[in-house]
């Protein structure tokens, strides 16, 4: 694979992953829709981004989440939902490893009283 064609891969995967974020979409369905194996998505994925397809779609997931937190009055069910979370209580957990307060503290936090 050239560099350009692996760019063009990891590209192409970052946008799907965004694109389809509320799907719950995992790495072997994105390889699938990519026509590539797993492997080669993965060693394409680390050489360009320096990390796994999955550490971007968390982070993705995250973004989703912290703009509908911040621009809508959307129930946390409905952001984990649209963010790809298949369960509320997985969406917290992972937004409070990740930011170190609850979807909701964050939400107060940006938005004020």
């Amino acid at each position: 694979t050239t560099g350009a064609s692996t760019r063009q891969l990891v590209d192409d995967a970052k946008a799907l992953m965004e694109a389809m974020l509320e799907t719950g979409l995992n790495v072997a369905g994105l390889s699938a829709h990519l026509g590539v194996s797993r492997n080669h998505l993965l060693a394409a994925f680390q050489q360009e981004a320096g990390a796994s397809p999955i550490a971007y779609l968390r982070a993705a997931r995250l973004r989703r989440a912290k703009e509908l937190l911040a621009g809508t009055t959307h129930s946390l069910a409905a952001i984990a939902a649209a963010c790809g979370y298949g369960h509320v209580k997985y969406f917290l957990r992972c937004f409070r490893d990740a930011e170190g307060i609850t979807p909701g503290a964050w939400r107060k936090h940006k938005i004020g009283p």
